[in-house]
């Protein structure tokens, strides 16, 4: 049976350390870290640009209210043979004559079957998936920044450990030597002490290469290598509700499903502006129009008109009904991806939390193996003193003790890692990082940077 959210809040040494902050006060926070990767990453400012095209589409289908003008006008030289010529010359019943015209006409649209009506509803309906989008990629922006700064701080802190137990291993082995030298010790002891070392040099190697990965990572969201030291970053325990209220409230918040439920509304609506097409549609027409010509071509002509013109187009082969079903299974697509959407949020908020469970046991463990290796190796160290182990089995029981110390910061930095990531997966890191993304205000060039809460510090 899984053990409560409130034991593994109250297992002993499960967090040890998981609160303390780094003593360097220029020390770059995670809250600074997310704050310069969402402000910063090429991703965010894609996102931004695609909100800003979805507003303009929106401005653009409400355009359709207003009256359209069109405005015709043209000069020249013609040639003309035709009855009125023909009339009036006396000569070859054709003639030549310089031509002015121009027109002017406004158009209102009266009904168009609620098209440009519902071409507005979608284009807003897109617009609030693009702006859903953006607090989507934020969320998961935020995650991989958190997940890439503990990397660091994980490497970081093996390199530390690593260091100070080379240390340790290589006094051993002098002491070991010297031993060997003065014959009260064997050779294989100090052969097994120096394979220990090749073992710990290749464990450093490895934890270096990782420190460089890490680092590559962290620049490429943040768009810098860490800057000085990093903090350790506090865990708010209660910011982590219930599982069964974690997905619950992302069932009605997350930005990943509202981006799903916005185009399925969007499409939706474009099967109402297909079915718009089947009415006629009734445009109210004002006009003038001028011609001047010399009378043997034609003379002047003015033409001024004021009327209610109807036009209605039905394909006879069914097209518009084709693209009615067309749009109609699109609607039924995108209400699919809701379902799926939903069934992943859930997914992945209860994978979050059998993670951050497994962490937290494996954690406790860890924490009382290195409890136990300490107190083998004081052991050990106390019969050393009376003869009665060996400096290789001290040695042995350090090594242990290092491997579980090594052990048990992977452990400490899963247990964060699990935490973010239940927080992700319900929408909420953000806001646990005391972070106010920018948000869509309806205004056409929304680029506001995400900043610090209010009264909060991004340090």
């Amino acid at each position: 049976m899984k053990p409560s959210r409130s034991k593994i809040r109250a297992l002993p040494g499960v967090l040890a350390g998981l609160f303390l902050l780094s003593p360097d006060a220029r020390a770059e926070s995670l809250e600074e870290a997310v704050l310069a990767a969402l402000n910063n990453h090429p991703s965010v400012e894609a996102a931004l640009a695609s909100r800003d095209a979805a507003i303009e589409s929106q401005e653009e289908q409400f355009s359709g209210y207003f009256p359209r003008l069109r405005v015709n006008a043209a000069t020249g030289r013609v040639y003309g043979d035709n009855a009125t010529s023909r009339g009036l010359s006396v000569d070859r019943g054709a003639g030549y004559s310089w031509m002015h015209e121009g027109g002017v006409t406004l158009t209102q649209v009266l009904f168009d079957g609620f098209r440009v009506r519902n071409r507005i509803d979608a284009a807003a309906a897109r617009r609030m998936a693009a702006s859903e989008q953006i607090v989507d990629l934020r969320e998961e922006l935020a995650l991989q920044t958190a997940l890439a700064y503990l990397s660091v701080l994980r490497a970081h802190e093996e390199k530390e450990i690593i260091s100070a137990y080379a240390a340790q291993v290589d006094d051993y082995i002098d002491r070991i030597r010297t031993m060997v030298d003065g014959g009260a010790a064997n050779e294989a002891e100090l052969h097994q002490a120096e394979d220990m070392r090749i073992l710990l040099e290749n464990i450093r190697l490895e934890s270096e290469g990782r420190l460089e990965v890490a680092g590559v990572r962290y620049a490429e969201l943040v768009g810098n290598y860490p800057q000085g030291g990093l903090a350790l970053p506090a865990i708010n325990e209660s910011l982590i509700p219930e599982e069964a209220v974690a997905v619950s409230d992302a069932m009605e918040n997350h930005p990943a499903l509202g981006i799903s439920k916005w185009r399925a509304e969007a499409a939706e609506n474009e099967i109402a502006v297909e079915k718009g097409a089947l009415y006629p549609e009734f445009n109210a027409e004002m006009s003038y129009y001028k011609k001047d010509l010399d009378d043997i071509i034609g003379g002047e002509v003015v033409d001024a008109r004021g009327l209610i013109r109807m036009s209605w187009n039905f394909a006879t082969g069914g097209e518009q009904f084709d693209k009615i079903d067309r749009r109609r299974h699109e609607y039924l697509s995108q209400q699919a991806r809701v379902n799926e959407t939903r069934r992943q949020i859930e997914r992945e908020i209860r994978t979050a939390f059998a993670e951050l469970d497994t962490a937290g046991r494996q954690n406790e463990t860890y924490v009382r193996r290195v409890i136990l290796m300490n107190n083998l190796a004081k052991t050990n160290r106390t019969q050393f003193e009376g003869g009665l182990a060996s400096l290789l089995q001290l040695l042995q029981s350090e090594n242990q003790l290092f491997s579980a110390k090594l052990d048990q910061i992977g452990a400490k930095y899963r247990l964060l890692a699990a935490h973010f990531g239940v927080l992700a997966g319900m929408g909420k890191l953000q806001s646990s990082l005391n972070i106010v993304p920018a948000s869509d205000d309806h205004t056409e060039n929304d680029k506001e940077a995400a900043t610090p809460a209010a009264g909060a510090s991004a340090g």
